[in-house]
Parts: structure tokens; sequence; C-alpha cells
């Protein structure tokens, strides 16, 4: 499943481990609208619109980060007592 709305973002490293996993760090750009998608062979490429957003003032932006970090942190969390109970 593909959503109709989403980030596009930067590629910033690619990290394979000895297991064969492969870490990704991104950073985020813009919110974009997919108007078409392109299935490749290898790949899809689609062709997006930026969504305009409202900005925030300081005390909502530092609101914002705290829970973001908060459910980042969960997820994490979660993740290492997933992989630590395989």
């Amino acid at each position: 499943m593909i959503y109709q709305v989403g980030t596009v973002s930067n590629i910033l490293q690619l990290l394979k481990l000895p297991d064969g996993t492969i870490k990704v760090l991104v950073e985020g750009g813009y919110r974009a609208a997919v108007l078409a998608i392109d299935d490749g062979e290898d790949f899809a490429v689609a062709s997006v619109r930026q969504i305009e957003t409202d900005s925030v003032g300081k005390k909502e932006s530092a609101s914002l980060v705290k829970e973001t970090v908060e459910q980042f942190e969960k997820y994490v969390g979660s993740s290492v007592v997933r992989t630590l109970s395989k």
C-alpha cells in the first residue's frame, strides 16, 4: 500500500550490518501529495506536489518535538525488546 500523502526525504547514510539488515538514516524534507506513480522494473518513482504547511510558534514547536522524541523512544525501546526476544 502506498499512502497518498508523505514526506519527501533524502537518504543520508546506508549501513549494511553483518546479519544482512540495512539501517538507513534519512532527513525529512517536506510534505507532499502523490500525483502519479511510475512503477519501473527495479523501483517505483512518484511525481509529487509539495503541500504548503502553516508555520507553528516556538512553544507549539517545542511541544511537537518533545512528543516526537517520546514516541521515537517508545518505538526504539519496543524494537530492542523484539530484537532481544528473537
